[in-house]
């Protein structure tokens, strides 16, 4: 509902978030750690903050493409390809480049880069993200694609998706061994749920 007269509901936002990444606490052991970076992994809102934070950098980003455009002609341009002088040309290219960008996906940290050769992914990875975030390219076209839970390929009859699980491929490698189980005794989690994780 509505909030009461005087309240400011950015001021209180903002005090949650504080508060929430001040005050997470794991314990190892007897002792007691307080994580000072990044968001509190297993938090039921900790995905929503990463989905804002990634958000906000990529409208900021696109905000920033948009506006080099409207430069005054023959002002160079940073483009994927090096500074190019602003014309009608440079500038369609680099709208269009925006709009493409605009149509990519992203779930929470994972990125699906569309209809983007690679100069232009490095150059629009490079300038949306700080350098504290690692990115790692885990597929390119032309072969398949893994993205969350699918695998998307193309053939002479267009896209199409199936389901994937990392798990597999994991197998295939030899590696499932170096994946470790970590449920806590008390918890309900099923052994066959995480993998890689500690619950507590």
């Amino acid at each position: 509902g509505p909030l009461p007269r005087g309240v400011d509901s950015r001021k209180e936002i903002k005090d949650d978030i504080v508060f929430i990444l001040d005050s997470t606490y794991v314990t190892m052991g007897d002792e007691i750690y307080k994580q000072v970076c990044g968001i509190p992994m297993g938090l039921s809102c900790s995905p929503m903050l990463a989905v804002i934070m990634l958000a906000k950098l990529e409208v900021e980003q696109l905000r920033r493409m948009v506006h080099a455009t409207e430069a005054t002609p023959g002002t160079m341009l940073d483009t994927p390809t090096g500074p190019q002088p602003l014309t009608a040309t440079t500038k369609a290219a680099h709208l269009d480049l925006a709009a493409r960008f605009s149509r990519c996906c992203r779930a929470i940290d994972d990125v699906l880069l569309i209809d983007l050769d690679e100069k232009e992914q490095q150059w629009v990875l490079s300038r949306t993200y700080p350098d504290s975030l690692q990115l790692s390219k885990e597929a390119t076209s032309p072969g398949p694609v893994q993205y969350l839970d699918m695998e998307i390929r193309h053939d002479r009859g267009g896209f199409y998706t199936t389901l994937y699980d990392k798990r597999d491929a994991l197998r295939l490698l030899g590696k499932m061994d170096a994946v470790r189980r970590f449920p806590h005794p008390k918890s309900c989690l099923s052994a066959q749920c995480k993998y890689a994780c500690l619950t507590a």
